[in-house]
């Protein structure tokens, strides 16, 4: 599968999936406390009162179509301990710590900086599939905010 050549069609699936699970996490999660807000306040979010937190016991997986899960494989969602879709973040039990909720919450400034999540998903998944995960611009700004999880 060339993935570059889909982005066009995987991207508004991908904006799909992630809207309603955005929904599903701001319906069940639950809300930062104070340390949380705080930690979000740093990372440059500007209504942390918005974020929901979804602990599960493993990262749901995108089904909607075998292309959108074949690149959620690809970019190695079986292994993510966290995952950021606008004000919604899973966090996988027992494999996350304050690190990485500011990672996290880093990723949902970036949600609000670009306009929610059709503006940041279609340039996240470029960046992901031009760079690679680890390079990938967006991450390298939420790698570089985590030292404000204190």
């Amino acid at each position: 599968m060339d993935i570059q050549a889909d982005l066009s069609i995987l991207i508004p699936e991908a904006v799909a999936w992630a809207t309603e699970h955005e929904q599903e996490i701001r319906g069940r999660g639950i809300a930062l406390v104070e340390h949380g807000i705080t930690m979000a306040q740093r990372v440059g979010v500007q209504r942390p009162e918005q974020v929901r937190v979804l602990i599960v016991p493993q990262m749901p997986m995108p089904a909607t179509t075998m292309k959108l899960r074949q690149v959620a494989e690809t970019l190695g969602f079986q292994e993510m301990a966290g995952l950021t879709l606008g004000y919604g973040i899973y966090l996988v039990q027992g494999r996350w710590d304050n690190t990485l909720l500011c990672h996290e919450l880093r990723h949902v400034q970036q949600y609000e900086r670009k306009g929610g999540i059709s503006s940041f998903m279609g340039e996240y998944l470029q960046q992901v599939l031009t760079h690679g995960y680890y390079s990938a611009p967006l991450e390298v700004d939420a790698r570089a905010h985590e030292h404000l999880a204190r």
